[in-house]
C-alpha cells in the first residue's frame, strides 16, 4: 500500500546471528571492492526459496472458496466471524446506548456526570460503527490489490518475491500477514498443514474496531517445516533456539506456532502485501548501451576473436566406458558488464539514487531480494547505510545474468586455470568469481580401446525394460505415424505402460479421462461433492479433459500426474519417464538408467556433428 514508515537505515537486531552467515558471504563484497574483479551473485538460496512459496501459493489457490456478499455493504464483502462479531458487538453496544440515550431523554432527576456517562457509552457505540467502516475498507481495499476484483486481476501467485511480497521484517511477520489475507478471504491455508485460523472482531474501552486473527500449525507438521525451514529447530539449544526464534519472530505455544495479530485503523501500517519498486528495463540496461545488438553480444564483450579462443578437453567415464570431451570456450570480459567504465554505469547509478533516496528500510530490502536475487540485502552496505555504489553494481551483475544466460551463453566459477588464462591477457579476476563463456565446437568421442564391460545380473530387471524401451518404433521421415490414434502410438505406450511396473499406470488423453472419471466418482459417492480430495480429483479431470491430446498421465493409486514435455517419438523421453516413474528401481539400476540415456544423447551430438 501507500504507507511509508521511515525506518533505521541498519537494524542491529541479533547480530551475533546473523554474522556467520555474513562470513560465508563476505566473497561477494571483497569481489566488488577488489580492483576490477565483480562477483555475480548465484542466488541459489533465494532460488529455493522463490520456489517454496510458489508451491505455497499454488497450493493455496486450490482451496480459495470466496464467498462475497454483493450487498454493496463493505462489512459483508467480508463476510464470515468478522461479520458475525459486528452484528453481535452492535447488539450489544447498540442496546447499552440506546439506554443510555433514553435514560437522558426522559430522566430529569439524572446527574450531571450520570448524563456524562451515558453520552460516552453513545459515543462509544457510534465510534465502533465510524471505526469499523473504515477498517474494513483498509481489509477490501487489500483484497481487491492481492485477490483482484471485476476492475483488476489481483497478484500473480507466480510473481511473489519479485513483484511482491507479504509486509514484515521477518519471516513470522510475515507468515502472520499472509495468514490473515488468507483468511479474509476465506481460504483455509492452515488445513494443508495440519492448523486452524480463527478471526474476530472487537472493539477497545472507547469503541475503537478490532479485528483479531490467529492461525496455529503443529510445530511438527512436515509440510510446513518444508515450506519454512527456518522454523526447524535442528540441533540448537535452548539459547541458540531463543536467539533464533527471536531473529525469526517465532513464537511457540502448546506445540503449535502460533501467528495472531490484532489490529484497527491506526496500527494497520502498511497493510498485508508490499509491491517492489521497478527496475531499470533490459532496453536501458542492455539494447540501449550497445551492451546486446541485433546480431547478439557486442563483440568488444569477449576478451578474444573466435580465431584464438580457448581450446579444452576433458575426459570422462559413462557406464565404465571412458570418453573425450572436445570443446572451444571464448570468454567473456566481466567489466565490460560491471563498473563504471561499462556502458550501462549511468543508468544503473542513477536508479541506484533514486533507490536508496527512498530512505524505507523494508523497500529497500524487498527490491534488493526480489530485483537484484541477494538474500542479505546487508551485503550491499558500507558501513551502516546502503551503499548507492554496491547497489548500481549489484544491477549490472543482474543485467548481465539475464542477458547472457538468456542468449545461450554458459557460466561457472573461476578456478586457478581460468585466473591465469585471463591474467595473460591482462586482466585480473578472483578464484570462484562467476565468469561467463560462449561454447563451440562441441564433440565426444568414446575411446576404442575401452570394451562395453560386463553387467552383473542384477541389473537384468532394468537392462530388460530399457531394452523394451530402445525397440519402439520411431517413424521415419518416409513412413510417420499416422495420428495419435495409430496402431504404433498405441503399441509404443503399451510398452511403456507395461515397463513402469504393477502399481504404474501410463495413458494418453482418453483412457487417463476414463480413469480419472472413475476415480472421481469413486471418491465423490464416498466423501460427497466439498471434500477437498473430491475437489482435487475434479480439477484433475478437468485438466485432462482440456488438456493437449498428445499428453502423457501418470495414473498410479488415485493420484494423476501430467508428464511434461513428453514425446512419444522420443527414446530419451520414454526412458526419462521410466526413469522418475518407475516401480521397484534401486539406486543403482537408476544409475544405469542415466548412463544410458547420457549415451543416446552423445550418440545423437555425434551424428549431428558428423552431419
Amino acid at each position: 500500500m501507500s504507507y511509508r514508515n521511515p525506518g533505521i537505515i541498519r537494524d542491529r537486531t541479533a547480530d551475533v546471528y546473523v554474522q556467520a552467515s555474513k562470513d560465508l558471504a563476505n566473497i561477494f563484497i571483497k569481489g566488488i571492492e577488489a580492483k576490477g574483479a565483480f562477483l555475480a551473485a548465484e542466488a541459489k538460496s533465494k532460488k529455493e526459496l522463490d520456489e517454496r512459496w510458489h508451491g505455497n501459493a499454488n497450493r493455496n489457490s486450490r482451496i480459495i472458496n470466496k464467498q462475497n456478499k454483493k450487498t454493496g455493504d463493505k462489512i459483508n464483502s467480508i463476510d464470515g466471524n468478522l461479520f458475525q462479531s459486528y452484528q453481535d458487538n452492535v447488539k450489544i453496544l447498540g442496546g447499552e446506548s440506546l439506554t443510555a440515550i433514553t435514560n437522558n431523554d426522559t430522566m430529569t432527576d439524572l446527574s450531571l456526570e450520570k448524563r456524562q456517562a451515558n453520552d460516552e457509552i453513545n459515543i462509544k457505540y457510534e465510534n465502533y460503527n465510524t471505526t469499523s467502516e473504515s477498517l474494513m475498507g483498509l481489509f477490501e481495499s487489500e483484497l481487491n490489490e492481492h485477490y483482484g476484483n471485476g476492475d483488476s486481476e489481483g497478484l500473480s501467485s507466480n510473481a511473489i518475491n519479485v513483484d511482491w511480497n507479504y509486509v514484515g521484517r521477518n519471516d513470522g511477520e510475515k507468515l502472520t500477514n499472509m495468514f490473515i489475507i488468507n483468511s479474509l478471504n476465506n481460504t483455509d491455508a492452515a488445513s494443508q498443514y495440519g492448523g486452524a485460523m480463527s478471526k474476530k472482531g472487537g472493539y477497545d474501552n472507547k469503541g475503537n474496531s478490532n479485528a483479531t486473527f490467529t492461525t496455529k500449525i503443529p510445530i511438527n507438521n512436515k509440510e510446513f517445516l518444508d515450506f519454512q525451514p527456518e522454523f526447524k529447530r535442528g540441533n540448537k539449544d535452548d539459547k541458540e533456539w531463543a536467539l533464533h526464534k527471536e531473529y525469526h519472530g517465532i513464537v511457540q505455544e502448546n506445540g503449535n506456532f502460533i501467528f495472531k495479530r490484532t489490529i484497527n485503523s491506526k496500527n494497520f501500517g502498511e497493510g498485508f502485501v508490499r509491491k517492489t519498486m521497478a527496475g531499470p528495463s533490459a532496453e536501458d540496461m542492455l539494447i540501449k548501451p550497445n551492451i546486446l545488438t541485433k546480431k547478439g553480444l557486442n563483440q568488444a564483450a569477449f576478451v578474444t576473436d573466435e580465431l584464438n579462443a580457448n581450446q579444452e578437453q576433458t575426459r570422462g567415464n559413462i557406464n565404465g566406458r571412458g570418453f573425450t570431451k572436445y570443446n572451444t570456450n571464448r570468454y567473456i570480459n566481466n567489466k565490460f558488464f560491471v563498473g563504471e567504465s561499462a556502458s550501462n554505469w549511468d543508468v544503473a547509478f542513477t536508479k541506484a539514487t533514486a533507490i536508496v533516496g527512498q530512505n524505507n528500510t523494508d523497500d529497500i530490502n524487498d527490491y534488493i531480494k526480489n530485483r537484484l536475487d541477494i538474500t542479505d540485502p546487508t551485503l550491499l552496505m558500507k558501513g551502516d547505510v546502503y551503499s548507492v555504489d554496491l547497489i548500481a553494481k549489484a544491477m549490472q551483475m543482474k543485467s548481465q545474468r539475464n542477458g547472457l544466460m538468456s542468449g545461450g551463453y554458459s557460466s561457472k566459477k573461476a578456478k586457478e586455470k581460468d585466473i591465469k588464462y585471463y591474467k595473460n591477457l591482462g586482466i585480473d579476476i578472483l578464484k570462484d568469481e562467476l565468469i561467463y563463456y560462449q561454447e563451440s565446437n562441441v564433440s565426444s568421442v568414446f575411446d576404442s580401446s575401452n570394451d562395453d564391460p560386463t553387467e552383473t545380473d542384477d541389473l537384468g530387471y532394468v537392462k530388460n525394460r530399457v531394452q523394451n524401451l530402445l525397440n519402439i518404433e520411431i517413424p521415419s521421415d518416409k513412413e510417420p505415424f499416422s495420428g495419435l490414434e495409430s496402431g504404433s502410438y498405441k503399441k509404443n505406450i503399451e510398452i511403456l505402460n507395461k515397463n513402469l511396473g504393477k502399481k504404474t499406470n501410463a495413458m494418453g488423453k482418453i483412457a487417463a479421462a476414463n480413469s480419472q472419471k472413475a476415480t472421481y466418482n469413486e471418491l465423490l459417492q464416498k466423501y460427497g461433492e466439498t471434500n477437498e480430495r473430491v475437489i482435487d480429483a475434479k480439477e484433475v479431470l478437468d485438466e485432462i479433459n482440456n488438456g493437449d491430446s498428445k499428453a502423457l498421465w501418470i495414473i498410479k493409486g488415485d493420484k494423476a500426474t501430467r508428464v511434461q514435455d513428453y514425446d512419444p517419438l522420443s527414446k530419451i523421453s520414454n526412458l526419462e519417464v521410466l526413469l522418475e516413474y518407475g516401480d521397484q528401481l534401486d539406486a543403482k539400476e537408476k544409475r544405469y538408467l542415466k548412463s544410458e540415456i547420457q549415451k543416446i544423447r552423445i550418440q545423437k551430438q555425434e551424428e549431428f556433428l558428423e552431419s
